[in-house]
């Protein structure tokens, strides 16, 4: 027999319990359906990028786990560069996806990295806007996928 999921919101609701270990489960789950239920998702997104800082009880791994999952809701609402930003906080987790979803946000990271003046030269990446600076972390996976 089929058991067909008809909604997230059993899984939403555990990201308001207080055990870290049911948090990390809740974002686990709803990480492997949020294509499904994306819409009904987002609408806790804020709540999910909490618990995804360095500040929340949660380990590492789920935290990357948490910024993968906010990054699937930014790319399935159609905001690019705010899918893109979390999905260089989730780490490796995001080395870890796959299908169209990493695809794109491989090709936006480009994009992107062009749209804000960084210039590959000898494979030393120069910054060229002062507004904005990278961290170490998010300039060596944005190298890693525009270098291959």
């Amino acid at each position: 027999m089929v058991n067909a999921q008809s909604s997230a919101a059993g899984l939403i609701s555990l990201l308001s319990d207080s055990d870290p270990e049911i948090q990390s489960y809740a974002i686990e789950e709803l990480n492997e359906v949020v294509p499904m239920f994306w819409a009904e998702i987002s609408e806790v997104v804020a709540d999910i990028e909490a618990l995804s800082e360095s500040t929340s009880a949660l380990s590492p791994e789920s935290r990357q786990v948490a910024s993968l999952l906010c990054s699937k809701i930014y790319f399935y609402l159609g905001d690019l560069a705010e899918a893109v930003n979390l999905a260089l906080n989730a780490g490796d987790a995001f080395a870890r996806s796959s299908g169209e979803f990493k695809a794109t946000m491989i090709c936006a990271s480009r994009l992107l990295s062009s749209a804000i003046g960084l210039v590959v030269d000898c494979k030393t990446w120069n910054l060229h806007l002062n507004a904005w600076t990278p961290s170490s972390h998010k300039e060596q996976l944005v190298r890693k996928w525009t270098l291959g």
